[in-house]
């Protein structure tokens, strides 16, 4: 849609909304990648390295000019998640959450039900207060800890 000025008012002018045709060949070439990646998730190997082999291999096959699709990259949050995971790790390595986790351990109870219930509201309340992604990458090593992990 588009907005033109004629004798000082707007008329609202609809124009067709183009889709742009599928590129079969390319969308093969993503379609295998991604179920060679996902392969490769099943295998156990590297979750983050194979997702950069699998992004490179699309990149290259595909021949086409990457600069555009760099552009559309977000560098200043990608470099926020790197500096929160580094700041994360420091934080796990001082001891502060082992610490924290061997006062807090009683408050989530001894059968598997008391502690799946308490563990939830305590992930929320956490996850809110803090953040998500640090919270459960901090809280998250607690999980071995409990009754059944598994459910955990």
């Amino acid at each position: 849609m588009a907005f033109e000025k004629s004798c000082g008012r707007q008329l609202l002018i609809a124009r067709p909304h183009v889709v742009p045709k599928l590129d079969r060949g390319l969308f093969v070439l993503v379609c295998i990648v991604f179920v060679a990646i996902f392969a490769g998730f099943l295998a156990g190997l590297n979750l983050a390295w194979t997702a950069m082999a699998g992004a490179a291999v699309v990149m290259v096959l595909a021949r086409r000019d990457t600069h555009n699709v760099l552009k559309l990259v977000d560098w200043h949050l990608l470099l926020f998640f790197a500096a929160l995971f580094i700041v994360v790790d420091g934080l796990s390595d001082t001891g502060l959450p082992d610490a924290l986790y061997s006062r807090l351990q009683a408050i989530f109870g001894s059968s598997v039900a008391a502690q799946a219930w308490n563990l939830t509201w305590f992930f929320v309340v956490g996850s809110n207060v803090f953040s998500n992604v640090p919270f459960v990458l901090v809280a998250g090593n607690w999980i071995a800890r409990f009754t059944d992990p598994g459910l955990m």
